[in-house]
């Protein structure tokens, strides 16, 4: 299992990855940033490319912030389930030696 602190470079590195910059120059369009108000993404890569290219740009940068959260939220989940889990069984244990 992956350690917390890999899960946030991880987060770290996948959001810094600008995939309207990227997407725009692979397909040829050239730079995204002199469309609109200058800023690299969805509506100016839409404005740049029409929808062909701003569809992809908007799942990946929607994924990029979705998946490190989905991930920590499962994380959370197994470590909450699993502090329940052992103090039931403790609960437990201690219930049979005080019974006993």
């Amino acid at each position: 299992m992956i350690s917390p602190p890999i899960w946030v470079l991880i987060a770290f590195f996948l959001g810094a990855i600008p995939f309207a910059l990227l997407l725009a120059h692979l397909s040829g369009k050239g730079d995204v940033r002199p469309v609109g108000d200058g800023n690299p993404g969805v509506t100016n890569t839409w404005k740049l490319g029409g929808w062909r290219l701003g569809a992809p740009v908007l799942a990946l940068d929607f994924s990029k912030g979705a998946l490190p959260v989905a991930a920590a939220s499962i994380f959370v989940a197994r470590s909450v389930i699993q502090s329940n889990i052992i103090s039931l069984v403790a609960e437990i244990l201690f219930g049979v030696v005080l019974v006993l």
